[in-house]
């Protein structure tokens, strides 16, 4: 069991959500998709997220909200991985590359908005 974030925006394709499809991948920020097992704590993305309402139903947040947010998602994301370089580096960069992402399509006009199962 887990947390499933998964970025949506207007004109995306079955190929590009498909590629979201990772596995439970916690390295797949750059396709759109974030992952966190219960198995661990704190959460990042509830940090990144707390308009979360877990139904899966997509919400809005401006990219200036989520780089706000992103040194403290980071911050959680250290602490949980605490001892895994190789996990921390993965994550780190997951993060890091989903709000890359949203905030390329942001300026592309094609209003993402954040889907959370989990």
């Amino acid at each position: 069991m887990g947390i499933d974030v998964y970025l949506r925006w207007d004109g995306q394709t079955e190929k590009e959500r498909q590629a979201q499809y990772t596995g439970f991948s916690i390295a797949s920020g750059h396709v759109g998709y974030l992952r966190e097992s219960y198995s661990a704590t704190p959460f990042a993305t509830y940090v990144l997220f707390p308009e979360n309402n877990r139904k899966f139903n997509p919400f809005v947040v401006p990219n200036a909200l989520l780089i706000k947010r992103l040194p403290e998602a980071l911050k959680f994301t250290k602490e949980r991985y605490k001892g895994d370089k190789k996990a921390i580096a993965w994550a780190t960069k997951s993060i890091k590359d989903f709000v890359a992402l949203h905030g390329k399509l942001e300026k592309q006009g094609k209003n993402p908005k954040i889907a959370i199962s989990g």
